[in-house]
């Protein structure tokens, strides 16, 4: 399986260890048997985080949160990722996967029918601030 070092390489986050797990979710993604999907167009960073990175003002992050309209990717998601990162705690629901990792780091990865326009900055694919629900933080 090919590592996947984009966090790391780009320094996202200030703390390494957000970092590495967001790195291990997408080498989760792309080790799927059968990927038929393009990440760029179905899956990316949203909340804050996404915000942040399309030039909104730095500010405490809670959680990082993704978005998929991807159901296959998302059942995938479902069913292992919170085994595969290690995650202190999971909570699971219909249209969202919740993730707390022993770091104290938060992920969320939901559901979409249509997540709208992602964008791909500095090789990060991010969810245009436009299409980011209220509720994604």
């Amino acid at each position: 399986m090919a590592v996947y070092t984009n966090f790391i390489d780009q320094g996202v986050f200030a703390d390494y260890d957000a970092n590495m797990v967001c790195n291990q979710l997408y080498e989760y993604m792309l080790s799927r048997q059968a990927v038929s999907y393009d990440v760029e167009t179905s899956f990316g960073l949203s909340g804050t985080v996404a915000k942040i990175i399309q030039g909104a003002a730095l500010s405490e992050v809670k959680v990082i949160p993704f978005v998929t309209d991807d159901v296959q990717l998302f059942e995938y998601f479902f069913k292992g990722l919170g085994e595969y990162v290690g995650a202190k705690g999971v909570i699971k629901y219909a249209e969202s996967l919740h993730l707390e990792m022993e770091t104290g780091i938060f992920i969320e990865l939901w559901y979409m029918d249509d997540v709208g326009a992602l964008l791909t900055i500095d090789t990060l694919t991010v969810q245009d601030v436009l299409n980011i629900p209220a509720h994604i933080n």
